[in-house]
């Protein structure tokens, strides 16, 4: 009989990589284990889902297990250091690195848009209107029949962006502006045959910046954006005066080890990116974002996700407590359609309570071949990171996970 994975991964990693502590911790553990273990290979034999790689936090140690085959060529599950598109997941590496660097006062939380744009380039800004009946006039026998419409409103006047509220997607930019970018994770738009289009500098996404459009005035409530996202990404590299990815380079990469987690995948390491698959099983192309790419254009492993959550929880260094505390801290509620759990949203991080009233911050993502789930109970120190090169959700495939990691 083929052994448990992540019963074989506990016993090796307990014995042979450290100690785990009382036999019966650990028959305990098997037990959890052995149901997470249940549910991911329930993922990978459902049609059309391909491969998943499971990482887990659990008493200060970590666990990886693979689980299906990467593609029809490739028949052998991923491991550790399998890279995968995060999609909207990438957002979290981007929001750390603006708490970091408001932890060294390079940037103030409260700045606006425009006090962190380069020269030469326009902040969108949300211009106040109000509501007024106008009476056109009217046409020989036919009676004048009112109309409604929006006028700007000079007693309200005009509303910039802060920095932070794009951290927290509260700025009032839609997901989508000038159509610049199709996706969002949590609509079912079809952009798996054709990746979105994408401008090929920060100094084009800057120029289009300024039509992006508002849903609402900034920090009025919760909008999904990933435009703000990238946008953010943007203003730090503009303010930090080097590119996004070397900014990451030397914040986040270098620091925490990361060696898996590129925008741009590197040529020598190919072997190691997991082929993509759209919702039939087949092949999609891969995803190479510029000017989206602080939101949705990172490539990486569960080890360097998990390296990044211990990061976030003190367990490793990396992160000040400071800048992780900031980047874990509920800012303003989220709501978005078939979600029962009460949701804060922090820095790209959304923190939701379970019916036991335990707090886990999380975050997903996906693109048009790839889906990417990770989160931690920072009470607890638990975490878990799920990366599948196919189409099937993650989000409550990881929440069923917490559950049995929770009891233990």
């Amino acid at each position: 009989m083929k052994p448990n994975k992540l019963i074989y991964a506990l016993f090796v990693g307990g014995f042979i990589g450290g100690a785990l502590g009382l036999s019966i911790q650990v028959q305990g553990q098997a037990g959890i284990l052995l149901k997470v273990d249940e549910l991911a290979q329930t993922y990978v034999k459902q049609p059309r889902n391909m491969a998943l790689e499971v990482g887990l936090l659990v008493n200060g140690k970590t666990y990886f297990s693979g689980f299906g085959k990467l593609s029809k060529e490739q028949m052998l599950p991923p491991d550790e250091h399998t890279a995968f598109e995060l999609g909207a997941l990438s957002g979290v590496f981007t929001t750390t690195l603006l708490a970091i660097l408001e932890g060294r006062q390079q940037i103030i939380p409260d700045a606006t848009v425009g006090q962190l744009l380069p020269k030469g380039f326009e902040s969108p800004v949300f211009n106040s209107e109000r509501l007024i009946a106008v009476t056109p006039p009217s046409e020989a026998g036919v009676p004048p029949e009112r109309i409604v419409t929006c006028v700007p409103d000079p007693i309200a006047g005009t509303r910039e962006i802060a920095v932070c509220q794009l951290a927290y997607h509260a700025s009032g930019l839609t997901c989508s502006c000038s159509d610049l970018y199709r996706w969002h994770p949590l609509a079912q738009v079809n952009l798996q045959k054709d990746p979105p289009r994408d401008v090929d500098s920060a100094e084009a996404f800057f120029r289009e910046a300024a039509l992006f459009k508002f849903n609402h005035p900034p920090g009025e409530k919760w909008t999904f954006s990933n435009i703000g996202i990238a946008y953010l990404g943007h203003l730090l590299s503009a303010s930090s005066g080097i590119p996004f990815e070397a900014l990451l380079e030397r914040e986040l990469f270098r620091p925490l080890g990361l060696k898996d987690t590129r925008i741009k995948w590197m040529p020598n390491r190919s072997h190691l990116m997991a082929p993509g698959h759209d919702a039939k099983g087949k092949p999609a192309p891969s995803w190479e974002l510029v000017g989206m790419a602080p939101a949705a254009g990172l490539k990486s492993s569960a080890y360097d996700l998990m390296q990044l959550i211990q990061a976030q929880l003190q367990l490793i260094p990396g992160i000040t407590q400071g800048a992780a505390l900031q980047a874990q801290q509920g800012m303003i509620e989220a709501r978005f359609p078939g979600w029962k759990r009460p949701t804060l949203a922090a820095y790209g991080w959304l923190v939701s309570t379970d019916e036991q009233n335990r707090a886990i911050a999380w975050m997903n993502g996906g693109t048009g071949g790839y889906r990417a789930f990770a989160g931690f109970d920072a009470n607890r120190k638990i975490g878990v990171v799920l990366l599948s090169n196919s189409q099937g959700d993650l989000t409550e495939l990881g929440f069923a996970i917490f559950r049995q990691l929770l009891d233990l």
